[in-house]
């Protein structure tokens, strides 16, 4: 009998193993071929930071004492998961088409 090769478990995996290069989305402008974006809403937010760690492109914008100050336009790709989050949902965060000429 021949004996079966045994595959590497997940802990052989290096940390990351899958991500090469972990946190591209700060280096990189992504927002700009989107025709929607997401616009925030100071006088309703609440600063419960839901949506600060669900968004995948760190486009939710805080200051150093964790309270947000705004959504990165440029990196925002209007996937809406913030706002899914956002427990004052809609008037905290909402999507807006973009005028043509900011496409």
């Amino acid at each position: 009998m021949s004996k079966e090769k045994k595959l590497p478990g997940w802990k052989s995996l290096p940390i990351g193993g899958v991500i090469l290069n972990p946190g591209s989305s700060r280096e990189y402008n992504t927002g700009n071929w989107v025709r929607e974006t997401c616009k925030w809403n100071k006088e309703s937010c609440i600063n419960c930071n839901l949506c600060w760690p669900v968004c995948p492109e760190n486009a939710i914008l805080v200051d150093k004492a964790g309270n947000m100050i705004g959504i990165d336009e440029e990196k925002c790709t209007a996937c809406g998961l913030c706002i899914t989050a956002c427990p004052t949902n809609p008037k905290s965060l909402k999507l807006e088409s973009k005028k043509l000429e900011e496409i």
